[in-house]
């Protein structure tokens, strides 16, 4: 009969293959079977008082907030888990969840959502966490209400997207109201995250029905081939089959040579 780890000559190749699963499951475990249990905020913030400063100002602080309570006692327990180890332990990292996707999705389900579609932030993958952009313990002077984004508002894209962050002699106003005007920050099904098709989303702020007669004039000048027929001011922009508006506008974010940012 052939021997190896799990045969014994003697029949003791079962015990063998026991102990040595139990060594493994101890090592890995760290050879503790303690489990962690909850021990509220307040202790969080005993040790983590750079926090305390700001989370007041954060919805995180105050979902599941009970009555008297001016942060909820199981706020920081329900990203981060069961501190007890943590504590215990004097502060070591690897008895505490940290600011892992898995724990922000299991509440942002729509977020998870949108990291499925075609186009999205490299999340999944791995490659970006969700606290490269936004913050969860409050600003403390004030709380962004449209994202938690870190900083002033959307500068957390110009963190990685440096190339469209101007300043430019000429700027596309869009820039003004923020990259979700034209973009879906976390995942969408069209090319570049956009809300919609290129050039739809171009028309949505470009075209208006009440503005724009038969002149075909999107953005106060005349484009389409009928633009020479109809006399409208801003000569004949034509726009050929299957063109997109970026084709001629090659700098939507803005230009320094460019007022209509054609590149």
């Amino acid at each position: 009969m052939k021997k190896g780890i799990f045969k014994h000559p003697e029949g003791k190749g079962s015990a063998l293959a026991f102990g040595l699963l139990a060594l493994l499951f101890w090592s890995v475990s760290g050879g503790a079977s303690e489990t962690a249990t909850r021990i509220g905020a307040e202790t969080c913030l005993s040790c983590h008082s750079e926090i305390e400063k700001h989370v007041k100002n954060d919805v995180h602080a105050t979902v599941n907030r009970e009555k008297g309570e001016t942060i909820s006692s199981k706020a920081c327990e329900s990203c981060h888990g069961p501190g007890s180890l943590h504590a215990d332990s004097g502060g070591k990292r690897k008895f505490i969840q940290r600011n892992e996707p898995k724990n922000c999705l299991v509440c942002h389900t729509a977020i998870q959502a949108q990291f499925k579609l075609q186009h999205h932030h490299p999340v999944p993958e791995g490659r970006m966490s969700c606290s490269d952009c936004h913050g969860f313990h409050g600003s403390g002077t004030k709380t962004n209400t449209i994202a938690q984004l870190q900083g002033e508002r959307y500068t957390a894209c110009f963190k990685c997207h440096k190339e469209v962050k101007g300043p430019f002699v000429f700027e596309h106003d869009a820039m003004r109201d923020g990259c979700q005007s034209c973009h879906n920050v976390h995942g969408s099904v069209q090319d570049k995250m956009l809300t919609a098709g290129q050039t739809t989303t171009c028309l949505r702020c470009h075209y208006d029905v009440t503005t724009n007669p038969a002149g075909n004039l999107s953005g106060g000048v005349a484009h389409g081939s009928t633009a020479s027929t109809t006399g409208a001011a801003g000569g004949d922009y034509d726009i050929g089959s299957g063109e997109e508006c970026v084709d001629h506008h090659r700098a939507p974010h803005g230009s320094n040579i460019w007022r209509t940012l054609n590149r």
